[in-house]
């Protein structure tokens, strides 16, 4: 399984110092993430263009950063989905044909369908967000997570639209908590 894992917004609460990543956010982060086998991180957050990789590894727990196998591409230009073309070209380039998955606090970087986990950007990854995951993973097997892969695996490269949505959302009080987004 590989993790596209954004930082504002998901493992820093907007507001909060954006010179930092927090504690608690991380923490929650990875208790969420220890059980997956096979876990490869790849960050997608925008600190990659100016923090080194070996850096951003020591954010993170020693068994966690070990997971961590690499950064997006930058690809640049004016698309409002540059960041889910990023994660395409990583995806092509390193020939992944495993399961992927999103973490990011904003929807609108990704077409429909994407497999994706939105955070609420002023709570950060938590608990909500753990659950979340793992109601995508225990899904997997017959469920979005796995079809959306499926259709790459298959060559078609982007996801079909139109279909029950993989995107899900964990905010709080905003009006969409836990709503699985129909595509």
């Amino acid at each position: 399984m590989y993790i596209f894992l954004d930082f504002d917004g998901v493992l820093r609460r907007h507001g909060s110092d954006p010179t930092r990543l927090e504690w608690s956010c991380v923490e929650q982060f990875e208790k969420a993430v220890r059980p997956l086998r096979d876990l490869k991180i790849v960050i997608a957050s925008t600190w990659r263009l100016i923090t080194p990789l070996e850096e951003i590894r020591g954010y993170f727990s020693a068994d966690v950063a070990e997971c961590i196998v690499g950064v997006t591409p930058v690809l640049t230009g004016n698309d409002p989905h540059a960041r889910y073309h990023e994660i395409q070209r990583y995806l092509d380039e390193q020939q992944v044909s495993e399961p992927w998955l999103v973490i990011d606090d904003e929807h609108d970087r990704f077409p429909r369908g994407v497999p994706a986990l939105i955070t609420d950007p002023y709570q950060g990854f938590d608990d909500t967000c753990t659950a979340r995951l793992w109601e995508l993973l225990m899904d997997a097997p017959d469920g979005t997570v796995a079809q959306e892969n499926r259709q790459r695996r298959r060559g078609r490269g982007q996801p079909q639209h139109g279909r029950q949505g993989t995107q899900t959302e964990c905010q709080h009080g905003h009006g969409a908590a836990g709503r699985v987004r129909g595509r």
